[in-house]
């Protein structure tokens, strides 16, 4: 039920009469918030010989996802070790910000140990309970108005972080606790919808490689397409009798990349607006993503040529993140592409393009794409070596069959991935104006 309230003017601007506006200090000076400490750990800090398998767990900023810890990839330390330190001892319940290095992602900590340990990249809020709840502080640090505070302390420095002498001097608005509480309820029903979806997601992802394992190795076949004489043996493994292997190179293939040397374009030639020019953080999940998308000119895009996109057209990133695959729709026909990527179109009859885009982002195809790639610190896929990769190939018919099943999988979950896009969004409108007392809860 919503209700009519007053306003009055904060630095933070109008916030509900009944609301408080105090800074992080005056929280801790008042006993709302009882601990409040960062893992800089001085001469304590830990030796990388000093970390193992298994342990104390040792949390850094890398750690925190989706408001969570996720302890799978964190490193620890023995029991012994980790009582020696005297700052950054997090507990069950606290609320942890990353402040150093990756700045703004907030966790709130829930483990069955006693303590963890927190690096130098974070911050621990604990709250006394009977004035904070510990869940919509969580929110509150993910809030607008205080990412907003922390963005301008940043700009005044060339180093990036928040030490927690800054942190202190950054306010919050605090309803009383009752309210808190029923905006904390609000937003986590929200987020346990988003991490539903992300499960399915997760699930359909795994079905669907599954699913593909299967169907391009023939040891399952689709109605119509059963089997004849059995498998036979080639360089890559058993396939149906009925089926060949060929290599990019033996097959009709028109391959290119985005390097257009002098041509390439400049920081300075980028606009708002114009004919798309895709890197290779546009490709992902077989899809084209406009995020973050750069343009340049029509007549930029008239001096390069090569790259232009095609009908049929099959994207690799072969550079940075090699591997991401994607197929080009009908609209970013004759866009253009970065260096990092590579264009593959066939008009050989004995190929699909959506087959052989399925094909190139299998589990399969992707370990030889990680065994072909070259050079130590900046990885690469050679066109010379990816020319030499082999494509499984069935009858058109059957490619098409497969590309079919795939295609509809594909649908589904682009389908639960915008219901989870949109969930996200309605979040961050409620958290806007659940946070700001716009819209109130009782």
């Amino acid at each position: 039920m919503q209700v009519k309230t007053k306003y009055k003017q904060t630095e933070l601007g109008l916030i509900p009469d009944d609301w408080e506006f105090k800074k992080i200090a005056e929280l801790i000076e008042d006993g709302s918030i009882l601990g409040h400490l960062d893992g800089n750990h001085g001469e304590l800090y830990p030796r990388s010989h000093e970390f193992k398998e298994y342990g104390i767990p040792y949390i850094g900023a890398t750690d925190f996802h989706n408001g969570s810890v996720d302890f799978s990839e964190c490193k620890h330390l023995s029991l012994e070790r980790a009582k020696q330190f005297k700052k950054g001892i997090a507990k069950c319940g606290d609320v942890l910000f990353a402040h150093n290095a990756t700045v703004g992602p907030v966790a709130l900590l829930i483990t069955q140990l006693e303590f963890v340990i927190l690096s130098t990249t974070a911050t621990y809020f604990r709250c006394n309970h009977l004035k904070v709840d510990n869940i919509f502080l969580k929110y509150a640090l993910q809030s607008q108005v205080f990412v907003t505070q922390y963005r301008a302390v940043m700009a005044q420095s060339t180093r990036f972080q928040v030490p927690i002498t800054a942190q202190r001097k950054l306010a919050l608005t605090l309803p009383t606790l009752p309210e808190q509480r029923a905006i904390a309820t609000a937003l986590s029903d929200v987020d346990a919808l988003i991490t539903s979806l992300d499960r399915l997601i997760a699930k359909k992802q795994d079905i669907k490689q599954a699913t593909m394992q299967q169907l391009f190795t023939g040891k399952t076949r689709l109605p119509g397409f059963k089997k004849k004489d059995g498998f036979k043996q080639t360089e890559i493994g058993l396939i149906p009798e009925d089926w060949e292997v060929k290599t990019l190179k033996d097959l009709h293939f028109d391959i290119s990349d985005g390097n257009y040397s002098s041509k390439y374009p400049k920081a300075s030639d980028f606009v708002s607006f114009g004919v798309p020019f895709i890197r290779a953080n546009n490709i992902k999940n077989l899809r084209i993503t406009d995020e973050d998308m750069r343009c340049i000119s029509l007549s930029q895009h008239g001096e390069l040529l090569k790259g232009h996109l095609k009908e049929n057209d099959v994207l690799i990133t072969t550079r940075g993140d090699i591997g991401n695959v994607a197929i080009v729709p009908c609209t970013h026909i004759g866009s253009n592409i970065n260096a990092q990527i590579v264009r593959i179109n066939t008009t050989d009859q004995k190929v699909n393009h959506l087959y052989f885009a399925f094909y190139l982002s299998c589990s399969k195809t992707q370990e030889w794409i990680r065994g072909a790639q070259s050079g130590s610190a900046l990885k690469q896929l050679p066109v010379g070596r990816l020319v030499r990769m082999p494509v499984i190939l069935p009858l058109v018919a059957e490619q098409h069959a497969i590309a079919t099943v795939l295609s509809d999988m594909d649908t589904e979950l682009s389908t639960l991935e915008q219901r989870r896009n949109k969930t996200n969004l309605l979040k961050q409108g409620m958290m806007q104006e659940l946070l700001t007392g716009r819209t109130r809860l009782v």
